[in-house]
């Protein structure tokens, strides 16, 4: 077969391709959108960089014991996680002390510690008077467990950097923080569980075993939210939630299986089309035209032979 015959096929597939990827363009996407989730997770902070051990704050050195007592009574223990259905990231924090600080910018890690990157302005999501505190709202990247908190300290006039790690985290909003993602929304079958109510600040709060300064209101625990929530998930095992015999995947619908085959269906005329286009009818009209030269060739010794016998009947005939 020779390289033209090899050519056309190729190119009329690499045309039924481009045709079929066109057709999948113009269809509606089917991806389904993340799962809404809400999480409480544990603060630990550190004055130093807990991946280098370098002090980045420009305080004095003498002073990190001060500094670090100082971090640890200002950040809360707990954080209020978000993530909704665009799969946005959101942490909450809590700042004690809030009359003695100007604000806060964060800086989030995605590699584990090692660079920092800035993220959007936080919000302030609520306030407390009474306990003096201030609870930030920042867009974090997803799946980020490190931030670099650079925090306006009044009394000595500057920013204090210094480090907030998150980890042992559990569904639920156990701290009572301002929440607007509804957990469970986005996912194929929901779960029937009812979203936590948006809680003031004024309400009982985690602790890691101390009070909060001027406040004595009953506390609550992440592990006390869990036990609330009750109730035993199962999953199947490809880690799915089949809790309540949700196990099977969303099948297609008729509507959706109508238009893959439609679509199917159209490429393979184009395919058809174009084969016959470019092979088929080329190859049948080279057939033909050789078939007619062959004719031709054979009608013309016929010819000269009926010239040749009307001769020969002239001169055999009688001379007047």
């Amino acid at each position: 077969m020779t390289r033209t015959r090899f050519a056309l096929p190729a190119f009329a597939a690499a045309v039924a391709l481009v045709a079929s990827l066109a057709l999948a363009a113009a269809l509606p996407s089917f991806a389904f959108a993340a799962v809404s989730t809400v999480e409480t997770a544990e603060v630990t902070p550190s004055y130093p960089n807990p991946v280098t051990g370098e002090i980045e704050d420009p305080g004095d050195p003498n002073m990190v014991a001060m500094a670090e007592s100082m971090m640890e009574g200002v950040t809360f223990p707990y954080a209020l996680v978000e993530t909704d259905t665009d799969g946005t990231c959101y942490v909450t924090l809590r700042f004690n002390l809030a009359d003695q600080e100007s604000g806060v910018w964060m800086e989030a890690s995605t590699d584990g510690g090692a660079t920092y990157a800035d993220v959007p302005a936080g919000e302030l999501t609520a306030e407390s008077a009474e306990e003096n505190t201030a609870d930030w709202r920042f867009a974090v990247p997803a799946g980020m467990t490190h931030l670099r908190s650079h925090l306006g300290v009044i009394p000595i006039d500057r920013e204090v950097i210094y480090f907030l790690t998150l980890g042992n985290a559990v569904e639920g909003n156990a701290a009572g923080f301002v929440q607007t993602v509804t957990p469970g929304e986005g996912a194929e079958e929901p779960e029937a569980a009812e979203a936590a109510e948006p809680a003031t600040t004024a309400e009982a709060e985690p602790t890691d075993g101390s009070a909060a300064e001027g406040t004595d209101a009953e506390e609550a625990t992440p592990e006390a939210d869990t036990e609330a929530a009750g109730g035993i998930k199962e999953y199947n095992a490809e880690g799915r939630d089949v809790t309540g015999g949700v196990s099977e995947e969303p099948g297609l619908d008729s509507g959706t299986i109508a238009l893959v085959a439609a679509v199917a269906v159209v490429v393979v005329a184009v395919a058809g089309i174009v084969v016959f286009v470019a092979y088929v009818r080329p190859k049948r009209a080279r057939q033909a035209a050789a078939a007619a030269a062959a004719q031709g060739q054979g009608a013309a010794p016929n010819s000269a032979d009926a010239d040749e016998t009307k001769a020969d009947d002239t001169e055999a005939s009688p001379r007047g």
